[in-house]
């Protein structure tokens, strides 16, 4: 995990790479707002700055963007490089449901826990099939009816236990239609599924089941979904491509 830690690069390639000003690197560089490996590069020295820092300052970049509180942003920046120093990776498709008012996750595919990140809404699911309901549906704001906590959480719990049931049918039929198809039908599919990945649910969604969730204050909430492993990646592949070009000057 070295390389992840040694000052590298120059501020002209880290500003290009983050997509930061240069005044605003400079007032984060003088507030401290992130560790930097080369924090005191010394009198009459250039700063450089390690893969670590630029991953971070382009998370920053973009949380700025949103206008997503500095401690925030600094949880995710300083979390995204733990992961990356413990594991040597971040997955692609690593995401942070976010809800400013709520730091708890929605109830994705695969849930991250652990670290900095946990209480941002951890996930790693492939953005073709992310759906809003997916998303949403259970951020969970309480308005009235204080006194009815255990009807709300058996509500909770019917939610729960249907996409699970739902799931597992899916994996199952699809299970079954692999085993039974022929090498042309499985090429056939592959190629269709990588065209209609993003098909919605032909299912609507039962008006009272909404009406009963939404009486008991269960209803889908504002959150953002913020592609950290794509920052994070991306990121890394901009300054690998520039490793690769002056190498080869």
């Amino acid at each position: 995990m070295t390389y992840f830690l040694i000052p590298k690069y120059p501020q002209p390639i880290t500003l290009s790479v983050t997509g930061l000003k240069p005044e605003t690197l400079q007032t984060w560089v003088n507030r401290n707002v992130i560790e930097l490996a080369d924090h005191n590069p010394g009198r009459g020295r250039q700063r450089h700055y390690s893969p670590i820092d630029v991953v971070k300052l382009a998370i920053m970049r973009r949380t700025d963007n949103l206008n997503i509180g500095l401690n925030v942003a600094r949880d995710w920046a300083e979390g995204a490089a733990e992961e990356l120093l413990k594991n040597g990776e971040i997955s692609w498709d690593f995401y942070l449901i976010y809800n400013p008012r709520m730091h708890n996750s929605p109830d994705p595919t695969v849930i991250y826990s652990g670290g900095r990140l946990s209480g941002y809404g951890p996930t790693v699911c492939d953005p073709r099939s992310m759906s809003i309901e997916s998303l949403s549906a259970s951020h969970i704001e309480r308005r009235d009816r204080r006194n009815d906590w255990d009807e709300l959480r058996r509500a909770e719990k019917a939610v729960k236990d249907y996409r699970k049931d739902t799931l597992r049918n899916t994996v199952q039929s699809v299970t079954d239609q692999k085993t039974a198809e022929t090498p042309e039908e499985r090429k056939e599919r592959i190629a269709k599924d990588s065209v209609l990945s993003l098909a919605a649910d032909p299912r609507p969604m039962n008006p009272d089941k909404r009406e009963y969730w939404a009486r008991m204050g269960i209803h889908a909430e504002p959150v953002i979904p913020f592609p950290l492993g794509e920052i994070v990646n991306g990121t890394l592949a901009q300054l690998r491509a520039i490793d690769e070009e002056n190498d080869n000057a």
